[in-house]
């Protein structure tokens, strides 16, 4: 198909398809001897000094290990803690195996797998849709959810494991014990413009419009936002359509979604993470969909992003791009922010 013709759907993973952190069910398995380590343990802060009692009761705390250690959320410290403590036994079986098993345990939003058929079911014939998963989490993990074996996703950007003390040994794959990429909330992006290049072997050369892979005005972004900010910001600024997505039935989430200035700067709809079909993601991803496939705009998106922010010195310009957005509905429309609440009542 053309380029006008493709769609393509980039979704983060943790808090966006699902209902809780991947690693949670496989936190679970080891939590027991977890706890026992570090439960209660004192430490002081390597660069405060400030002595700290850590206080592990639930799987999720866990990340306050690297934390403590690492730029929190940086994708790379939980990963060290985790090859660590499998190295002196607290955590076992750190192996694709047993990772994909657990990740198959990882509660999905309502609607999914279902929805990414559905979808594709509904434009079939109309445009070609590909959908690619980008998070900070483990490869192996998320491949062993039903999303994932349902074969529709058609790649996985994520952080690989690999066994590096048996590669050189020449035996086979056991444990995990290294990274052999990673994924961070900033590096997020780069995998963006992978995507719409085609490949990380065209990420830093110059093509012409006609040789990318994909239109970024025709890339759908959804994600929490807790990893998603840089993506978020690149993507908008490229014409593509944003979507910061909370838990559906939770006033609590909308509310911190809602009041989350980064994520508004950045979005074009807060929505529930409901994938159901007619549910408001489902008409909102449908409607995007419409309007990208009916575009008959080439006015620069760049411009219009500028313009939203205030950025355009030159009067002239200013002028320009918003008297183009005055006449244009299409750009018009990238100005805005989409707010559904829980209860399914738009502000």
């Amino acid at each position: 198909m053309t380029l006008d013709k493709k769609i393509t759907l980039i979704f983060d993973y943790d808090l966006t398809l699902t209902e809780d952190w991947q690693q949670v069910p496989y936190l679970k398995e080891n939590f027991k001897a977890i706890r026992k380590e570090y439960d209660g343990k004192k430490v002081k802060h390597p660069k405060t000094g400030e002595e700290i009692t850590l206080s592990i009761k639930e799987p999720g705390d866990y990340f306050q290990l690297s934390d403590l250690w690492a730029t929190p959320h940086n994708g790379v410290g939980y990963v060290m803690q985790m090859i660590y403590d499998a190295k002196k036994g607290i955590i076992k079986n750190f192996n694709e195996k047993t990772l994909k098993n657990a990740g198959s345990k990882v509660q999905l939003s309502p609607g999914l797998p279902r929805f990414f058929k559905e979808l594709r079911k509904e434009w079939n014939g109309k445009c070609e849709l590909n959908y690619f998963i980008v998070s900070v989490g483990l490869v192996s993990l998320i491949e062993g959810s039903s999303i994932v074996k349902s074969g529709e996703i058609r790649e996985v950007f994520a952080t690989p494991l690999f066994d590096i003390e048996n590669f050189w040994q020449g035996k086979k794959q056991d444990s995990f014990n290294a990274m052999a990429d990673v994924v961070s909330p900033f590096n997020k992006t780069a995998y963006a413009i992978e995507i719409a290049k085609g490949g990380r072997k065209n990420l830093d050369k110059l093509l012409k419009h006609r040789d990318y892979s994909c239109d970024y005005r025709n890339i759908l972004c959804f994600g929490d936002g807790s990893s998603d900010i840089s993506q978020f910001a690149y993507l908008r600024r490229k014409g593509a359509w944003i979507a910061g997505v909370y838990k559906h039935d939770s006033v609590e989430a909308y509310d911190r979604i809602r009041t989350n200035k980064l994520i508004q700067d950045r979005a074009h709809a807060i929505l529930p993470r409901d994938y159901r079909k007619d549910s408001d993601l489902w008409t909102y991803t449908n409607q995007t969909i419409d309007a990208r496939l009916k575009r008959r705009c080439g006015f620069d998106p760049e411009l219009v992003d500028m313009y939203r922010k205030k950025k355009i010195r030159n009067l002239e310009a200013k002028s320009l791009v918003k008297n183009h957005i005055a006449k244009c509905s299409y750009c018009s429309n990238l100005m805005d922010i989409k707010f559904v609440q829980p209860d399914n009542k738009e502000d």
